[in-house]
């Protein structure tokens, strides 16, 4: 009766597309019919012998319905366009096995996949109107299809991928988490729930009313009571006045009317002050969001382009503009110019450099290149001793191999200089302030500077030596005409 049901469950319909994922499907759905047999190894059913018996004939029909049953469904589990390419073919394991040539391909041609699909990985950015599940969900697709191929994509790898690159608004998040928590061990799911958590709490924050603003809460229209009276924000209760259109009168003179989901404030004279649109059930009134009204001197400096107060009172004097009278002799010193002035003041000149081999060591990560290497290298990184500039390289598949390639660093130049590392310079990036590198940087006894975060110029020595060996490796190949992937 269980298997009968079964039976009754379509089988998975491969369409060209995601071979891997029907295979796997497809072959637990024919060992829940107990028809693998039949496609894992092609056996011959023997003819009956002169007197069989029951239990002969019985086993001689099993086993031809059972390799009837497995062609059936992998007739039934193609499109058409694919039936008309097994058709011609008499057994179910001879299906299998061209499919399986056809749509799976060779060693080669899987690790093209696998490259391709790990370059879209470290492609991946998290955006601003993404949510974390949408986030995760997108590469926890990649990395299901690599593991399909065959190849190994550890959930830690996609722990450090959302790690490196989670938007800014997570960083408080991470922050707790690498204090609280040791991160090289810290499991997907708790991460997400971690994530997830913040962002249902910021979601709820904006979805709540905000403190301070003016809460009315309607009554029914049809309720037909004498004693009709509205509830504000602090909880008490006034009397109905109105409806529709509603002015209340303020102290010292303003105004609030209430019309067309807007709240309007007005001044004593009947001026425009605020117009507050209506969000949900409340009124946000921010004032600092507002430019109120100035005298004289704040109206022409405006009008003069944020002019500086001098070249006002020039004018003024010089009567260069009509009606420009009334200039006040000091202005406030806070005003939008200050804002269109504002520029970055040059970096200064280093101060130390290192005076000894090995004293101090510049790193910096390039990557991911566009075009993975012959072997599927995605990234390098340089180190370059700060006395004579003598550069090594070394080339990386991920980022999260930054630490094992500073330990084969280390070992080679203090074996081969005789002298130990004092002091390592980088960037801020997150591959470089993991817990992993710091233990390590740590135990050597090794210092490690790191530079502000954004800014380039405080890792001079390594931006421009990126810079050289990504200029001499296109010339390069661009002289001898060979492809990218050379590089």
């Amino acid at each position: 009766m269980g298997e009968s049901s079964f039976s009754a469950v379509a089988p998975p319909v491969f369409d060209g597309d995601n071979y891997q994922m029907w295979a796997v499907r497809m072959e637990t759905y024919l060992e829940a019919l107990d028809l693998w047999e039949a496609i894992e190894e092609d056996y011959e059913v023997p003819p009956l012998p002169t007197n069989p018996t029951v239990a002969q004939i019985q086993l001689q029909k099993e086993k031809k319905t059972r390799k009837s049953k497995a062609k059936a469904c992998l007739f039934a589990a193609v499109s058409e366009m694919i039936f008309m390419r097994i058709m011609s073919l008499k057994t179910a394991k001879e299906i299998w096995d061209y499919l399986k040539a056809e749509y799976e391909g060779d060693e080669r041609i899987r690790g093209m996949k696998v490259l391709n699909l790990i370059r879209d990985f470290e492609l991946q950015k998290m955006k601003e109107s993404e949510s974390v599940k949408e986030y995760s969900d997108r590469l926890l697709s990649i990395a299901n299809k690599v593991r399909l191929l065959g190849s190994v994509l550890n959930d830690s790898r996609i722990v450090e991928k959302l790690l490196v690159t989670l938007p800014e608004k997570f960083e408080a998040t991470i922050t707790t988490l690498e204090n609280t928590k040791d991160l090289s061990k810290i499991s997907l799911t708790e991460l997400l729930n971690a994530l997830q958590a913040q962002e249902q709490r910021r979601s709820m924050r904006q979805e709540g009313v905000i403190e301070g603003a003016l809460l009315v809460e309607h009554q029914d229209s049809r309720r037909d009571t004498e004693d009709k009276r509205v509830r504000i924000g602090n909880g008490e209760h006034l009397e109905v006045k109105g409806k529709d259109t509603v002015a209340i009168t303020s102290y010292e003179g303003y105004k609030v009317l209430y019309e067309n989901k807007r709240c309007l404030i007005k001044d004593a004279s009947g001026k425009d002050l605020f117009n507050v649109k209506m969000k949900g059930k409340s009124f946000a009134l921010n004032p600092t969001a507002f430019i109120s009204r100035a005298g004289a001197t704040g109206t022409w400096h405006k009008r003069l382009g944020h002019f500086h107060h001098r070249g006002l009172l020039q004018i003024q004097s010089k009567k260069l503009v009509e009606e420009l009278t009334d200039i006040d002799d000091d202005m406030s010193p806070y005003c939008a110019r200050n804002f269109g002035k504002q520029h970055r003041q040059p970096f200064p000149k280093q101060a130390w450099r290192g005076s000894e081999k090995l004293q101090l060591v510049h790193a910096d990560l390039c990557g991911p290149q566009r075009t993975p290497s012959l072997n599927g290298n995605l990234y390098y990184i340089a180190f370059i001793n700060e006395l004579t500039r003598m550069c090594w390289i070394f080339l990386l598949k991920q980022k999260s191999e930054v630490a094992g390639g500073f330990w084969k660093f280390k070992t080679k130049v203090e074996n081969d200089g005789a002298c130990l590392i004092q002091t390592i310079k980088s960037d801020n990036s997150k591959e470089y302030t993991l817990e992993t590198f710091n233990r390590f940087c740590e135990k050597a006894g090794i210092e490690h500077q790191l530079t502000a975060p954004y800014t380039p110029q405080q890792n001079d020595v390594s931006e421009r030596r990126n810079r050289f060996i990504m200029e001499m490796t296109r010339r390069m190949l661009h002289k001898k005409d060979l492809p990218k992937r050379f590089w």
